[in-house]
C-alpha cells in the first residue's frame, strides 16, 4: 500500500478483522454450549481449541482503543470535543443495550423465560455499566442473556478516562503515559493474584487490569499518525509477520495450556499471557493496514457484513442460544443443530436490528461534527519543522 489510509473515513479491511473477533466469539460460545468437557477425547481436544476464542474479545478491546483513539486524536482541538464524542457514543452503544435491558426485566416477570435469565446481579449495576465491579469482587460469573455485557462495561468505563486523558495530556507526554498503563497492568493483575487469589475474575473483567489492550490500540493510533511511521511500517511488513509467528507461538505456549475448562487462570496468562495476544493482535491490526494480502482477505464480502453487525451478533447471541436450546426439546444429538439454528436467528435478528434500529441512530449521532483543527496534527508538524 503506497499511501495511508485516510483516516477520518471507514476502513474497509478493520471491519473484516471486526468480523474475525465476533467469529471467535461465537466459535466460542456455541461449540462450548453445544459440545460437553469430558464427554469424549474429541470433544475435549475441541472445546479446548475453540476456548482461545475468549480472546475475541482482546481484539476487540485493540480494535475500540485504535478507533476511539483515533478520533480523539485527530479531534482534540475541537471546540465541541466533548459533547460530540459522549453523543455519538450514546448513539452507537445505548438503544441495543438498554433495549435488551428492557427485554430481559420483562421476561423475567414470566416463569417460563425467568431461567433463561439467571440474574444474579443487581440492575441497578447492569444500568450503569458497573457490573464487572460485582463481577470481580463477589466472583459471580454473569450468566444467562446478559453474560457478554460485562466487556460493555469495561468499555464504558475507557469511554470515560480516554477523552479526558487524551485532553488534558500534551501529545509527547501522552506517548509516556499510554506506556505507563500499558505495563501498570500487568503489574495490577499480579498485585491482585498475590494479595488475594481467590479473586479469580478481577484481573479480566476490570477496566485497571485489561486496560493494556486498549491503550496499546490508542498507542497504535498515535504511532499511524506520526511522521514517517507509514513508511516505516510499510517498509517492515516482512518483520512485522515474523513478530505475529513468534508472538502467535508465545500464545500457543502460554494460553493453550491454560484452556482446560473448571481450571482457574495460571499466574503466567494472567501476568504475560493477555499481553502476548494484545500485541498479537496490534500486529494483525496495523498488519492489515499495510499488506494488501491481508487487507484483500479482510475484506470479504460475508466478513465485512459480519463485522458491521459483531455488536448485535456480540449482544444478542447468548439469549437466543439459550431460548432455543430451552423451548427445542431433543436428544443431545441435536445439539449442533440447535445451535446452528440459534447462530442464523442471532445474524438475522443482528442484522435487522443494525438496519431498523442501530444504523438510523448512529446517523443521527453523526449528524454531530467536531469543529476545529486537530491540535496533534499543528503539534507534530511541529517537531516535524523543528527536525
Amino acid at each position: 500500500m503506497r499511501s495511508p489510509p485516510d483516516f477520518s473515513r471507514r476502513i474497509p479491511q478493520l471491519d473484516g478483522l471486526r468480523g474475525v473477533a465476533i467469529a471467535l466469539v461465537i466459535v466460542y460460545h456455541y461449540v462450548t454450549f453445544s459440545v460437553r468437557y469430558g464427554d469424549h477425547a474429541v470433544a475435549n481436544v475441541l472445546v479446548r481449541l475453540v476456548s482461545f476464542g475468549w480472546s475475541g474479545v482482546d481484539l476487540f478491546f485493540v480494535l475500540s482503543g485504535f478507533l476511539i483513539g483515533g478520533i480523539l486524536l485527530d479531534a482534540r482541538g475541537a471546540r465541541n470535543y466533548f459533547r460530540v464524542f459522549y453523543l455519538r457514543r450514546v448513539c452507537r452503544i445505548f438503544p441495543l443495550y438498554f433495549a435488551l435491558l428492557g427485554t430481559s426485566f420483562a421476561a423475567m416477570q414470566f416463569s417460563q423465560l425467568r431461567p433463561l435469565f439467571e440474574l444474579r446481579i443487581p440492575w441497578l449495576a447492569y444500568v450503569t455499566f458497573c457490573q464487572n465491579f460485582w463481577m470481580a469482587f463477589t466472583t459471580v460469573a454473569l450468566t444467562g442473556a446478559l453474560n457478554p455485557t460485562w466487556s460493555l462495561a469495561v468499555e464504558e468505563q475507557f469511554y470515560l478516562a480516554i477523552p479526558v486523558l487524551i485532553y488534558v495530556a500534551r501529545p509527547k507526554r501522552l506517548v509516556w503515559l499510554l506506556g505507563g498503563g500499558i505495563v501498570l497492568a500487568p503489574l495490577i493483575r499480579l498485585t491482585i493474584r498475590l494479595i488475594n487469589p481467590d479473586l479469580t475474575m478481577a484481573d479480566f473483567v476490570l477496566l485497571p487490569c485489561r486496560m493494556d489492550a486498549l491503550l496499546l490500540g490508542v498507542a497504535a493510533a498515535y504511532f499511524v499518525r506520526a511522521a514517517g511511521a507509514w513508511e516505516i511500517l510499510c517498509q517492515r511488513r516482512t518483520q512485522l509477520w515474523t513478530a505475529m509467528e513468534v508472538l502467535t507461538v508465545a500464545c500457543a505456549l502460554i494460553v493453550l495450556p491454560a484452556l482446560t475448562p473448571g481450571t482457574s487462570p495460571s499466574l503466567l496468562l494472567q501476568v504475560v499471557g493477555y499481553d502476548c495476544l494484545d500485541l498479537l493482535y496490534v500486529c494483525l491490526l496495523l498488519a492489515c493496514l499495510v499488506d494488501e494480502r491481508l487487507a484483500r482477505a479482510l475484506k470479504t464480502r460475508w466478513l465485512m457484513e459480519l463485522g458491521s453487525i459483531a455488536y448485535g451478533v456480540y449482544l444478542l447471541n447468548v439469549p437466543v442460544f439459550r431460548a432455543v436450546e430451552k423451548f427445542i426439546a431433543g436428544p443431545p444429538g441435536l445439539r449442533v443443530p440447535k445451535a446452528l439454528l440459534a447462530l442464523a436467528l442471532t445474524i438475522a435478528l443482528a442484522k435487522a436490528s443494525w438496519e431498523w434500529f442501530e444504523k438510523p441512530l448512529v446517523r443521527l449521532g453523526h449528524k454531530a461534527q467536531y469543529r476545529g483543527e486537530c491540535e496533534l496534527t499543528r503539534t507534530l508538524a511541529s517537531v516535524r519543522s523543528a527536525r
